[in-house]
C-alpha cells in the first residue's frame, strides 16, 4: 500500500479519497483551495480502462460488435479502477 495520503498541498489537511474517485476537479473542505488530479494519472487509468475492455472483448469473443463491447467494458473497468486503485495508489493532488 501506498505511504502517501490524500491531503492538500496548501494546508496538509486529508481529503476523502471517495472525493477524489468521483471529480477530477475538487475543493478542499478546510482552505477551499482548488484542487486537482494530474493529467498523468488520469491518462494511466484511462488506458488502463481502454486496454483491459479491449482484451475482456477479445476474450469473450465478441466479433459482430467488437466496438460497442470495447467501450462498454471499457467503462467497466473505469469504474472498478476508480474504486479500487485511487484508495490503494492515490494521486498526488495539485493546486489549480
Amino acid at each position: 500500500m501506498s505511504d502517501h495520503r490524500l491531503s492538500c498541498p496548501g494546508c496538509s489537511s486529508a481529503i476523502p479519497a471517495r472525493a477524489v474517485a468521483l471529480e477530477l476537479q475538487l475543493e478542499c473542505p478546510t482552505c477551499l483551495t482548488r484542487l486537482g488530479v494530474p493529467v498523468v494519472y488520469q491518462a494511466n487509468v484511462l488506458v488502463a480502462s481502454f486496454v483491459l475492455g479491449l482484451g475482456a472483448a477479445w476474450l469473450l469473443g465478441a466479433a459482430a460488435h467488437f466496438v460497442e463491447a470495447t467501450f462498454l467494458l471499457a467503462f467497466v473497468f473505469a469504474v472498478f479502477l476508480g474504486t479500487t486503485v485511487v484508495p490503494l495508489v492515490p494521486p498526488k493532488l495539485q493546486i489549480r
